[in-house]
């Protein structure tokens, strides 16, 4: 997955999201930070697919599969039937949605619930629906945005439990986040983000353990170091 000198604004708006940007993902799993407003989630949305750079390329290779920061609860449906709703979306036939449901829902920790309603799901079981959903189509490379959002801290530990378990299968992984939880394990790589530009790209140890002479990153490092 790369993003090729890649700039995007929304409609005819005068300012860009982001502009000139390049990316190469790799084999870690990767969390993107920075500000609220810093272009995080439009970063994510370009490398799936949902937007369409004003200029540049983006590059993708292999089954790529997004989850939003806010899963929806279908009406009416239950957790299996939403799953199977998502990989039937996503252009999957009913036999092959239908077939990767079991999986998904397995690999989320949702088989028990798979007849529950989606919309009597908690908040960690919702976040956890979102990944399934992603999950059905049997992606090679995982988009979330923000998966632990709003979550509490043993939500927040479920939801970790099913990227770790992913990673191990090898299935590629970057998320966006603003919370310390994220900035662990299972993640290797980590980008800061701010006004579209990436401001620091290396490894989580270099991001705590080195002194840098971009104030933002320094101040994004002492605040999640020390939580």
């Amino acid at each position: 997955m790369q993003l090729r000198d890649v700039s995007f604004r929304y409609g005819r708006r005068r300012d860009f999201v982001t502009e000139h940007l390049s990316l190469a993902l790799d084999d870690r799993p990767t969390v993107i930070i920075g500000p609220n407003g810093a272009g995080k989630s439009t970063i994510l949305r370009l490398m799936g697919g949902l937007l369409k750079p004003t200029a540049g390329r983006v590059v993708r290779r292999g089954r790529i599969g997004f989850g939003p920061q806010f899963p929806p609860a279908l009406p009416n449906f239950t957790l299996e039937q939403q799953v199977r709703y998502a990989g039937w979306l996503s252009g999957m036939s009913r036999r092959d949605a239908a077939a990767g449901v079991a999986d998904a829902l397995r690999l989320t920790d949702l088989e028990r619930l798979a007849s529950r309603p989606a919309g009597q799901t908690s908040g960690g079981e919702r976040a956890r629906l979102g990944i399934a959903c992603a999950l059905v189509t049997r992606p090679d490379l995982l988009l979330l945005d923000e998966p632990a959002s709003s979550l509490d801290p043993l939500a927040r530990t479920s939801v970790t439990k099913v990227l770790t378990e992913l990673v191990s299968r090898g299935t590629g992984l970057l998320i966006t986040s603003h919370t310390a939880t994220d900035v662990q394990s299972p993640f290797e790589r980590l980008l800061v983000v701010d006004q579209g530009e990436i401001r620091f790209d290396d490894s989580l140890d270099v991001f705590f353990r080195s002194e840098h002479e971009d104030e933002l990153v320094t101040s994004f490092a002492e605040a999640l170091r020390d939580r």
